[in-house]
């Protein structure tokens, strides 16, 4: 699975668990009013997924009828959002392990070209690799939790 909003959702459903996560778009052009974005764009569980941007979930009210929406952190792309992953995962008595190897030239600095992240207290340890360390650790955790990805 690819590091951006699919994932994000995915993570933020299975991981986090936020309620009523979905794609939701504005029930007109004239008000303020969410509705779930579901115009049949595709069979993805969370909606449409033609507005990426709009991938929220609602702590009130139900998918159909939010109240308050809250947008869904990026876990997948940013490394503070990614952590929240992590540190969920180790509240279940696992420990983590992050390396990265290799190097490579980013504005100046040296950095890893790839990122592997492993949790412990599982046989076979779920493991994530990826270019990215957000994406590592989100693609770990699904497996942790026994998601094919």
């Amino acid at each position: 699975m690819e590091a951006g909003r699919e994932m994000d959702a995915r993570v933020g459903t299975e991981i986090i668990e936020l309620p009523n996560v979905g794609y939701y778009t504005r029930e007109s052009a004239t008000n303020t009013v969410w509705v779930p974005c579901e115009a049949g764009h595709t069979d993805d569980l969370f909606g449409c997924g033609q507005h990426p941007a709009n991938l929220y979930y609602t702590r009130r009210g139900t998918r159909e009828k939010p109240e308050g929406l809250f947008a869904v952190p990026e876990y997948s792309t940013s490394i503070a959002a990614a952590m929240d992953v992590a540190e969920k995962i180790m509240m279940d008595g696992r420990s983590i392990s992050i390396d990265g190897y290799g190097e490579e030239l980013i504005e100046g600095e040296v950095a890893p070209e790839m990122w592997e992240v492993e949790f412990s207290g599982l046989a076979p340890r779920p493991h994530g690799k990826s270019g990215k360390a957000a994406h590592a650790i989100c693609l770990a955790a699904l497996k942790a939790k026994g998601i094919e990805v």
